[in-house]
């Protein structure tokens, strides 16, 4: 089977990445080592397995915890090509590593309405989450974390320009908005201004 790969939202810290199929439930990559740059202009593979419907890509160098997105094929006559607009919903995504200001995820929610449901945690070093649809903010968490960080997170938000904001405890948490438009895909920007973070989400499918 012959696919078009293409990502179109990459932080900058992430790559080299492998490919995986859920033929074999994301076993084994049917391509390693695919640089950001080969990937953004379009990487042409034939060794995806006959009958994927989703591909996974996985971030392999310095974003090494799991960040990844879920992609669904688009079959066009004898050629796939795979538009990586994001994660689809319902796929934890995570990050670990230095400062990540913000990190951004386009999430699939496809044309369904309903409520969505957005799980987090921040675990300990604080992150934002804030969730837009249709333009609209309609999620903001405020920094979640250790309230003993707060400190640091006020020194490093004024290095970036930006006003402190007050920590809530605890890092985790779950909230939802209300899809009332066949808009398909959400933003999820994570803001991380401390390094040594570590944190994920999940959004789910609408209901």
């Amino acid at each position: 089977m012959i696919a078009n790969i293409i990502l179109t939202i990459a932080g900058t810290d992430t790559g080299p990445f492998n490919l995986y199929s859920n033929i074999d439930t994301y076993g084994v990559p049917f391509a390693t080592g695919i640089s950001r740059s080969i990937l953004e202009t379009g990487y042409t593979s034939t060794m995806v397995p006959d009958g994927t419907t989703i591909v996974k890509v996985l971030s392999t160098g310095v974003c090494t915890t799991d960040t990844y997105a879920n992609v669904v094929l688009l079959p066009i006559t004898t050629t796939t090509t795979t538009t990586v607009v994001g994660v689809v919903c319902g796929t934890p995504t995570n990050y670990g590593g230095g400062t990540s200001y913000p990190s951004v995820e386009t999430i699939a929610l496809g044309p369904n309405l309903g409520n969505v449901v957005f799980n987090f945690d921040a675990v300990s070093v604080p992150d934002k989450f804030e969730v837009w649809f249709d333009g609209v903010k309609v999620i903001d968490t405020g920094y979640r974390g250790s309230t003993a960080q707060q400190t640091l997170l006020n020194a490093a938000l004024t290095a970036l320009g930006d006003p402190t904001e007050i920590i809530t405890s605890p890092g985790d948490g779950t909230v939802s908005f209300n899809k009332t438009t066949a808009t398909t895909t959400a933003e999820v920007r994570v803001y991380a201004p401390l390094s040594s973070t570590y944190w994920s989400f999940t959004m789910e499918c609408p209901v």
